[in-house]
């Protein structure tokens, strides 16, 4: 009996430590099951940021400087000539991405309306004709080329209504020509302190749709994660207030002018020269810190504000400053951009 109760216990221990080791091969397999699974996230999650990172290189350097669709941006005028060519409207597609009470009241006939920050849903680009020039309509201009650029990174020929409705519908731009008539700081005519690399020859192509899905969720997530309504601007005047107050110092200026306007007509001081389309470059990029934001100036408005998007995918705290340069000077564009906002005569449909 005792014998028997000896091997009993015996047999006990053995099978303990039976399951035990057991229990521990098993947790290591899972272990080792959850490391692959982030492991292979991780490079899912670091391939996207690279072939969002080369995607944008090519898109700002192949933006078209000349033409009806230069710097990604159509005028009025061209744009109502074409609606009015049976031929030509055919090929556009209008979206307007202002609030819905306001598209109500009166919108470019035959448009669409996508919330802003919601475009790049699936469900909504699924509405956008691959075949089609998108034509992006806000109030002013700036977040149709936020816009403008996440389209043209998803693989979509699209272009901002310069100026917004202000330069279509009469009577709704008399704030933004108060604000230009006033602009009135002052500008320094220094050579850059910094050398910008330039940018590669590009062409802008459609993309795969392996390609398109892949993007799709980093540039979606990134528009409907936007804080403020996703307006990423600041007006001239509290950029001076920053100024005067230092609080600049925590701050990158980003002129993205060519470097003989920059020179020639001024700047803001203590910013840095990087031309529109080399902005992405990571020579350029280094001269950026992710823990400063970052004010990008143009001319208008137009590209600061596609820049904006093309920095906040890539990590950076980027806005634009509100109608650029003629926002905070008088420039050679300015009398030009009045005139033509003054000019907004076209029809809307309720």
């Amino acid at each position: 009996m005792e014998r028997f109760r000896k091997l009993f216990l015996l047999s006990i221990v053995l099978l303990g430590l039976l399951l035990s080791t057991t229990v521990g091969v098993l947790g290591c397999g899972e272990e080792k099951t959850e490391t692959k699974a982030d492991e292979k996230t991780t490079e899912t999650k670091a391939d996207t940021s690279t072939q969002l990172a080369d995607r944008i290189i090519t898109v700002l350097a192949s933006t078209e400087t000349s033409g009806d669709y230069a710097a990604n941006a159509i005028a009025a005028d061209v744009l109502a000539a074409k609606l009015a060519d049976p031929a030509e409207k055919e090929k556009l597609t209008i979206v307007d991405i202002r609030k819905k009470e306001d598209f109500d009241k009166g919108h470019i006939e035959g448009a669409i309306n996508i919330a802003y920050q919601e475009w790049a849903s699936m469900a909504n680009m699924a509405m956008l004709p691959a075949e089609n020039k998108i034509i992006v309509v806000c109030y002013s201009g700036n977040t149709a080329a936020q816009t403008v650029a996440g389209m043209r990174i998803l693989g979509h020929d699209a272009a901002a209504l310069k100026g917004g409705m202000e330069a279509w519908e009469a009577g709704k731009a008399q704030g933004t020509i108060t604000a230009l008539e006033g602009a009135s700081n002052a500008v320094v005519m220094d050579p850059a302190m910094n050398e910008a690399a330039p940018a590669p020859s590009a062409t802008w192509e459609p993309l795969s749709e392996a390609q398109h899905g892949d993007l799709m969720m980093a540039v979606d997530e990134y528009f409907m994660n936007m804080e403020g309504g996703g307006l990423n601007v600041i007006t001239a005047a509290d950029l001076k207030a920053k100024i005067d107050s230092g609080e600049t110092a925590e701050m990158t200026l980003l002129d993205i002018r060519s470097a003989e306007d920059f020179t020639g007509v001024g700047h803001i001081e203590g910013a840095v020269n990087v031309p529109f389309k080399a902005v992405a470059v990571p020579d350029n990029l280094s001269l950026l810190s992710k823990d400063k934001q970052v004010v990008v100036i143009c001319y208008t408005g137009n590209t600061a504000a596609q820049a904006v998007t093309a920095l906040n995918l890539l990590g950076y705290d980027a806005i634009a400053l509100k109608y650029g340069m003629m926002g905070w000077t008088q420039t050679p564009n300015t009398a030009g951009f009045i005139s033509y906002l003054n000019a907004a005569s076209y029809p809307v449909v309720q």
